[in-house]
């Protein structure tokens, strides 16, 4: 590790992992793959990001400090349970010791028995996680992780970017409109600009919870499902009728819809 601060193994390095990865590299951690059951795509994405490939699960294990699962499915062994439970197995066999997070998209049980799995493991710390947005390759776009664990504030510290993540736990920082600049209770912080950071492949932030992050992207899921496909009929049937414009207007000046609605009072019909 000579050189580096922590050696991070990255399993399954799809697009979205890569990128995570990749701000990691950033800022002085080595980051590890085995090229086992991956396809050339993935091979030419990793050497594309500097990953080092170890060849094998098992020597990823046993060379890396820590380990983030993230990606699609890679070759299983069982057709009947994911792979993602398989590479834990091989992990753990291999004597893995650090902080394992799993940020595969899961249903809560699977994220249970996954932590069920390390909690009988010594030396390993379980972080459940799971994405919101897409691979963060430009700084304009939203994307975030969200993990829990013991370990979680350990984990995202070797990923964040300074402030940022801390500042939406606890609360105190809004979005102010600009892409690339947000406040802190009214005062102003740094924008990405001022932060060096538009114009970079790495920025993205992990943001720590005390729930289960899965629920999280179960009620985000559902919630832009429904909204986008509402937005697209409105926006075809107005279109048709020839009054598209006016529903753009009433939709960009002053939308009637209170996203904090939890239906525990009246009013809640848009004209009313």
């Amino acid at each position: 590790m000579e050189g580096f601060v922590v050696t991070i193994g990255l399993i399954s390095p799809g697009q979205m992992g890569s990128a995570i990865a990749a701000c990691a590299a950033s800022k002085g951690h080595k980051v590890i793959w085995a090229s086992e059951f991956r396809s050339e795509q993935t091979r030419e994405r990793a050497e594309r990001y500097g990953f080092v490939d170890v060849g094998t699960i098992g020597n990823l294990a046993s060379e890396s400090d820590h380990i983030l699962s993230c990606g699609t499915g890679m070759a299983r062994r069982d057709p009947y349970k994911h792979w993602a439970f398989e590479v834990v197995e091989d992990v753990i066999e291999a004597g893995f010791q650090g902080i394992y997070c799993d940020a595969n998209s899961m249903t809560e049980d699977m994220s249970k028995s996954m932590e069920s799995i390390f909690s009988d493991a010594e030396g390993i710390d379980f972080v459940n996680g799971m994405i919101l947005g897409s691979p963060p390759v430009d700084p304009i776009m939203s994307v975030r992780g969200y993990i829990n664990g013991g370990k979680a504030e350990e984990f995202a510290a070797l990923f964040n970017q300074p402030d940022v993540p801390k500042m939406l736990s606890d609360g105190v920082l809004y979005y102010s409109g600009d892409h690339d600049d947000y406040h802190v209770r009214g005062h102003h912080l740094r924008s990405r600009k001022e932060r060096g950071l538009l114009g970079r492949h790495d920025v993205f932030n992990w943001v720590v919870v005390d729930g289960d992050p899965m629920v999280l992207k179960l009620a985000f899921t559902a919630y832009t499902a429904i909204a986008h496909g509402s937005i697209i009929m409105a926006n075809r049937f107005t279109r048709e009728h020839g009054l598209e414009e006016h529903l753009f207007f009433e939709l960009t000046n002053g939308f009637p819809i209170d996203a904090a609605m939890d239906g525990s009072r009246m009013g809640v019909f848009a004209g009313w």
